[in-house]
């Protein structure tokens, strides 16, 4: 079976860049919207509680024109039941206007035509939902996205990311060798007591993925050469085994650090190897 993985740049904006419009459901004030553009998914945007359908509004300005491919979010507290809307607009058609739903015809993104659901289940004892969509590219500075939540309770929601996709080669087996392969580093402590007992801390589990790209052409390798100045190990990026919402997609996704960066390895005149090791954020 083919499969297609992704490396995504993870497009900065500032807390100050993100609000909540007129007509949103109100925000419990200790978990603001600012959340949203914090690297680290635990710290979350919340809504008051309602028993009722609701809706969470949030628009982002990206400052300027900018080419995205996609938007995940993580950690989110969402019922299977939910979804959400994703519009955008360029620098010349201006902001998204007021009331929320008279957005003209046509602003709408990655062929969405109304609420669309979140569809990344887990499928093992994985229990943290995400949203994540990555399609057709569009360039846009102003984004509005719709949360609805039809479930009693609240909407919360930790990190948003706005992606831009790494073109990473292709071959008949897909675009990553095979022998990639995910981990699991258990940050629990373990200490063997005289009476022969084990004391035991529990800590996070911190799942790792490593995979290995040798179709790059010059202009992908510059595109990943890029992206690896940028972030380094030391700033976060979206790794995506496959992406096309099949089960397991949310197992799939690696949002986190770039562990380690081994030399590349020049294989052919016109292709690169490159082996990167993703470890999550939790």
């Amino acid at each position: 079976m083919s499969k297609n993985g992704a490396v995504f740049r993870i497009v900065p904006y500032a807390a100050s860049a993100v609000g909540t419009p007129a007509g949103s459901w109100p925000l419990d004030a200790a978990f603001p919207v600012s959340a949203l553009a914090n690297i680290q998914p635990k710290v979350v945007m919340r809504s008051t509680f309602s028993a009722d359908p609701k809706f969470v509004v949030v628009d982002i300005d990206l400052g300027a024109d900018t080419l995205i491919d996609g938007l995940a979010v993580l950690h989110t507290g969402f019922s299977p039941a939910a979804g959400w809307a994703i519009l955008g607009a360029t620098n010349a058609q201006g902001p998204l206007p007021l009331p929320l739903g008279s957005e003209p015809a046509g602003r709408r993104l990655f062929g969405q035509t109304g609420i669309e659901s979140f569809g990344i289940e887990p499928t093992t004892l994985e229990n943290r939902r995400f949203g994540f969509i990555a399609r057709a590219s569009h360039s846009v500075r102003y984004l509005r996205v719709y949360f609805y939540e039809p479930a009693a309770g609240v909407v919360e929601v930790g990190t948003l990311l706005v992606l831009q996709r790494l073109a990473m080669g292709q071959d008949q087996f897909g675009n990553f060798e095979l022998g990639s392969g995910r981990r699991v580093d258990d940050r629990s402590q373990r200490r063997a007591l005289p009476g022969g007992e084990t004391a035991i801390e529990r800590g996070g589990r911190v799942p790792e993925w490593r995979a290995t790209w040798s179709s790059l052409t010059e202009a992908q390798y510059r595109q990943l050469w890029s992206l690896l100045n940028e972030a380094g190990t030391s700033a976060p990026v979206l790794a995506a085994e496959f992406q096309d919402g099949s089960a397991g997609q949310a197992e799939a996704l690696h949002y986190g650090l770039i562990q380690s960066i081994d030399f590349s390895e020049r294989i052919q005149l016109d292709k690169q190897r490159v082996e990167l090791r993703f470890q999550e954020l939790l």
